[in-house]
């Protein structure tokens, strides 16, 4: 029951209402505001982007054209592609080569008298520089392939840079031919894996060197033809062994093993197969003669052993056993005296050296012409929204900061 000083009021609270057309009023109050924020976003950003526009492909304009190739690796790898593209020498013989700093600069060029408006003309340096910004390079399907992007205000000029940069970068990564010679093994008395552990390792190709006397072969610029001496210290052993270890690659084919020797010298190409092939034959039986002497020993130990037994024993039975067991000793024994210890067989014997050119990449497909493109219409669009909505937000917050104090003043 309600009290006199208690009243409780059984009408619903009033929730205030927005209106429209009080929204309406509000934008319309604050509409100079609104289009001076959204006008000076529009002209900032346009400013901005002409200036960027500018420095980067040397024009005003709102459009660019743009062409691109794509390459996929062949002998070199697609990082050593990408880093050489990456490489500011590559970019400086490009500009050089073609001449390119008029076109890069076109209005410090006086094309009429074919010489530069100022004293000072832009250096090789700071066109180099000018040119990367407009290259673009990126990595497709997985890293099998190479994007190579390049965008200029001028569609002649990015129709023909791409090229331009192909052209130099087969003489940038370009070394000199190869020469290799192949042979076919297989494994005879050891197995597949004894065999590929035994031709990677150490000894045998410092024995190769040592034997054959292949450091000067291996090191021709620090070797003194006509004095038969080295120019400077020799090198050493072990970075010899290196460096005829990386020109053996092995090739496991079913049941066969394909030996590669890659030089860039074709004599050291035609010997090495011949000399690597000898020295594992004589490596291999020398370990294998080491393992039937061993094996001869413990058997010679066994037979003398059975012997003495045989010679104190009474029972014809036991001595029936023992005698068999000395013939079955007596028939191993000769069975490692007579046993074939090469380790492999050559199916194809060593071919002459061959000549192998070296061709960094391919290209895919043909040159497509330039496309243009629209640069500034992409900078407008957001900045201006976002001045938009920023203008809206202040006009309502201008809107209740003055009902607010209209209010104060009524209290």
């Amino acid at each position: 029951m309600a009290t006199p000083g208690n009243t409780v009021s059984c009408e619903p609270e009033r929730q205030e209402e927005i209106s429209l057309l009080e929204v309406w009023a509000v934008l319309v109050k604050h509409k100079k505001m609104i289009m001076a924020f959204v006008l000076i976003a529009g002209l900032s950003t346009l400013v901005f982007g002409t200036l960027v526009n500018y420095r980067r492909y040397g024009t005003v304009q709102s459009y660019v054209y743009r062409s691109e190739r794509v390459i996929v690796s062949k002998d070199a790898t697609l990082a050593q592609l990408q880093a050489a593209l990456e490489d500011p020498r590559l970019t400086a013989k490009v500009i050089e080569k073609n001449e390119l700093l008029p076109l890069l600069f076109p209005r410090l060029w006086d094309r009429n008298r074919n010489r530069w408006k100022t004293a000072r003309p832009p250096g090789l340096q700071g066109a180099s520089v000018a040119l990367r910004k407009m290259l673009d390079i990126t990595s497709e399907g997985g890293g099998a392939t190479l994007r190579i992007v390049f965008t200029h205000a001028d569609p002649v000029l990015a129709r023909k840079i791409p090229g331009f940069y192909l052209g130099e970068l087969r003489d940038f990564i370009w070394q000199p031919a190869l020469y290799f010679s192949e042979c076919t093994i297989v494994p005879d008395t050891i197995g597949m894996d004894r065999l590929r552990e035994v031709l990677g390792f150490p000894g045998l190709a410092k024995n190769v060197i040592e034997k054959n006397g292949l450091l000067p072969l291996l090191y021709p610029q620090l070797w003194n033809k006509k004095t038969g001496a080295w120019k400077a210290e020799p090198p050493e052993t072990n970075a010899a062994v290196k460096l005829i270890q990386d020109m053996v690659e092995i090739n496991k084919d079913k049941d066969t093993l394909r030996l590669t020797f890659t030089s860039s010298d074709p004599i050291l190409a035609g010997k090495l197969p011949g000399l690597y092939l000898r020295e594992l034959a004589e490596f291999l039986e020398a370990a294998s003669r080491k393992s039937v002497e061993n094996k001869m020993g413990k058997i010679a130990k066994i037979k003398k052993l059975l012997l003495g037994q045989y010679a104190g024993e009474r029972n014809p039975d036991f001595r029936r056993e023992i005698a068999a067991r000395i013939v079955a000793y007596g028939v191993q024994e000769k069975e490692l005296q007579l046993a074939n210890v090469s380790g492999f067989e050559i199916i194809n014997s060593p071919s002459p050296p061959r000549e192998k050119t070296f061709s960094g990449f391919d290209t895919l497909g043909a040159p497509s012409p330039p496309e243009r493109v629209q640069q500034l219409r992409y900078y407008l669009l957001l900045p201006v929204l976002l001045g938009f909505v920023v203008s809206i937000f202040l006009a309502f917050v201008l809107e209740y900061a003055a009902i607010f104090k209209s209010d104060g003043r009524h209290r």
